[in-house]
């Protein structure tokens, strides 16, 4: 059942950051979408693996939810890069988005009273954090 659990919570996320990675227009536009759904997404969640996700993938050796943790990673390290090609993101943000994006989500998860409110806050502070001075 953990095997499930595991790939579920990774293969959801990986199929939502190929889909923003993979489509046109604005790179701030696409992250910021995927992070507001991406927060909700671990918000709502009937169960929470966010904190021991890597772990368990390397412990149990599931090779489904260890593929789908490496495609996320790239995928959404993906939105940065082309951000930064396009001068909407600073270069500096880059390595950083997928930390800072699971801890939000850890954050989320578990502060009790969470809202549409802390979703939209940390979407604001992740485009702060990312987006090329004007």
């Amino acid at each position: 059942m953990l095997a499930e659990l595991t790939l579920y919570d990774m293969l959801v996320p990986e199929d939502h950051a190929e889909a923003a990675a993979a489509t046109q227009g604005s790179a701030m536009d696409r992250f910021a979408g995927y992070a507001a759904w991406d927060l909700k997404w671990y918000r709502t969640m009937p169960f929470d693996l966010r904190c021991v996700t890597e772990q368990v993938v390397r412990s149990e050796r599931l090779l489904g939810a260890r593929r789908a943790l490496n495609r996320w990673n790239e995928s959404i390290g993906q939105i940065p890069r082309q951000g930064v090609a396009s001068g909407e993101f600073s270069g500096t943000a880059v390595p950083f988005v997928p930390r800072v994006l699971e801890t939000m989500n850890w954050h989320t998860v578990q502060t009790k009273g969470a809202s549409e409110q802390t979703v939209a806050d940390a979407v604001r502070f992740l485009l702060a954090a990312t987006v090329e001075p004007a």
